[in-house]
């Protein structure tokens, strides 16, 4: 039956959307608004931390439904037995989609932590680099969605 593998596919690409789509909004939108309209920089830090910790409940959720509809996915295609295999271009494609993922996971973690750990006494450098975290983050987003988009092309 088609529904089954169709909803599975639908709430992954909803999880990858919020996840993603969050990490866009906050690199293209939310961050260049805050910068210029706030001097007060204890504001925009707690401005952060309360913006991380409201959307940290939301991408952990997504990272966990991601990892349970990838496993369901794989399952369905018959196309992967293992994991990180690279017998073929599906496999080799779908084991890079999935070292991005780990890494992205990771940053994620790293950059939330830092965020809930940052006070008016860090260095400007900390700042700077949970930015570029946030940028590498989501280039590695657009790249996992890119391999996404070739996997069902690859699957037969």
């Amino acid at each position: 039956m088609t529904i089954v593998p169709i909803a599975i596919t639908f709430i992954h690409n909803i999880a990858t959307a919020f996840w993603v789509g969050g990490m866009l909004v906050l690199l293209f939108s939310v961050l260049p608004s805050i910068k210029p309209s706030s001097e007060n920089e204890e504001g925009k830090l707690q401005f952060l931390k309360a913006f991380t910790d409201r959307n940290s409940t939301f991408i952990y959720g997504c990272i966990l439904v991601l990892i349970l509809t990838g496993i369901l996915l794989n399952r369905l295609t018959g196309q992967s037995t293992r994991f990180l295999q690279f017998k073929n271009a599906y496999t080799t494609i779908l084991s890079m989609k999935h070292i991005l993922y780990l890494l992205m996971a990771a940053i994620t973690l790293g950059r939330s932590i830092q965020v809930r750990k940052m006070d008016m006494r860090s260095k400007k450098k900390t700042k700077i680099d949970g930015i570029a975290f946030i940028k590498i983050n989501a280039a590695l987003g657009v790249v996992v969605i890119l391999l996404s988009s070739a996997l069902p092309f690859l699957a037969y």
